[in-house]
């Protein structure tokens, strides 16, 4: 097991945190952080960075923290003791389902999880994301169309849509990201 906390350097970073307080609509990651030899430096350097460019490669900081989350119709982004910023507006909706690893005797398996149903986030291999996204141009639509929210079952009709996601097209995106290798293994 990885863990720098006590450290004098920067931020500790603990593997137990690498997803600490993440949520259905929060996602909190934290990995650990590695100088090394670089050919545009003659001191060995940090070239990892988090959502939104930090910490730079002279910080002493030992982790790399993301956080994201979903507020005022925009993916909010922050870490490394940095208010969170927009990165992404125009978001209607945003869902993160966690991919936990299960080993046991009859083999390996991985289970799609909300994060209340996470039985030990050390597992958690990676995350699904989900993103409603609406455009800035009002179009008409025809009075029955509609699209499928993230859970997949949720049917959203245009014409039931107000203020500034009225008469907009949404797009729905999903995308799975491995947070870390598939050989971890629990402790």
């Amino acid at each position: 097991e990885i863990s720098t906390t006590g450290n004098s350097e920067g931020n500790d970073f603990d593997q137990n945190k690498t997803l600490s307080d993440s949520t259905d609509t929060v996602l909190k990651t934290a990995f650990r952080r590695y100088v090394e030899p670089v050919y545009t430096s003659s001191d060995e350097e940090a070239l990892s960075r988090n959502c939104i460019g930090l910490p730079g490669k002279t910080s002493k900081d030992r982790s790399i923290e993301s956080a994201f989350e979903f507020k005022n119709n925009s993916l909010l982004c922050g870490g490394n003791g940095q208010a969170a910023q927009p990165i992404i507006n125009n978001v209607a909706e945003v869902q993160f389902d966690y991919l936990e690893q299960i080993n046991n005797a009859a083999g390996t398996t991985i289970m799609r999880r909300k994060a209340a149903a996470v039985t030990n986030w050390r597992r958690v291999q990676g995350v699904e994301v989900c993103m409603v996204l609406y455009g800035t141009e009002a179009i008409d639509m025809p009075s029955d169309s509609k699209y499928l929210a993230c859970d997949g079952k949720t049917e959203v009709k245009f014409s039931e849509l107000t203020g500034e996601r009225k008469n907009r097209m949404h797009l729905l995106v999903r995308s799975t990201f491995q947070l870390r290798s598939q050989g971890l293994l629990e402790a």
